[in-house]
């Protein structure tokens, strides 16, 4: 719709300066623009600050002041407060380190001239994306690999801390039985009765 307009169109000038626009811009050429009322130059404001918090994650009081031509903190940090209320921006102020903290925003829009550049941005970062998951896939099946050899080696381990507990129990058994075989020494010797000598010595008396 914007490339559609007659580039001198005052229509065209405000659409691209709300759509891509920003204030320090708009202040800088001023007599290329229509006027501006007190509440569209709020507005641009705000859709100044949703720029710089696409860059960074935190705003400082002093940057924005400049930039926005803000005089005092109170004043500023009413602005914020109603750019997050509008949905354009969600953060938290802090009043202690005078800076705004940036978790959301939405996006402005990009001028066809632009689209190039952010083409090639989301190619690179694709392909980024692409490197880790492979690198991801990688370590992956390395850390498969190991499950599999340290399960191999339990496996081997548990089988012969069962072989080895079989042979001392096997071993053990032998003992026994031989120990219940074996005759018990100095005991009489099979068939001759005890006290037999006594008996005789009577006999002669």
């Amino acid at each position: 719709m914007i490339r559609e307009l007659d580039d001198e169109d005052d229509s065209k000038k405000l659409l691209r300066l709300f759509a891509y626009g920003n204030y320090w811009d708009w202040k800088a050429s001023k007599d290329k623009y229509p006027d501006l009322t007190p509440a569209n130059i709020l507005k641009l404001k705000k859709l100044s600050i949703v720029t710089l918090a696409q860059t960074r994650k935190i705003l400082y009081y002093d940057n924005l002041m400049q930039r926005l031509d803000v005089d005092n903190v109170r004043e500023l940090e009413d602005i914020l407060i109603d750019t997050t209320y509008t949905g354009l921006l969600k953060g938290k102020l802090d009043q202690r380190l005078k800076c705004f903290q940036v978790h959301e925003f939405v996006g402005r829009d990009v001028e066809h001239s632009e689209l190039d550049g952010m083409i090639e941005v989301l190619g690179n970062w694709s392909n980024h994306c692409d490197a880790i998951l492979n690198k991801i896939g990688e370590l992956s099946k390395v850390a498969e690999n190991e499950f599999v050899a340290n399960e191999t080696r339990r496996l081997n381990f548990n089988k012969k801390v069962k072989e080895t507990e079989d042979s001392i129990k096997t071993a053990l058994d032998s003992m026994r039985d031989d120990e219940m075989q074996a005759p018990i020494q100095g005991g009489p010797a099979p068939g001759r009765p005890i006290g037999g000598g006594r008996g005789r010595a009577a006999g002669r008396r």
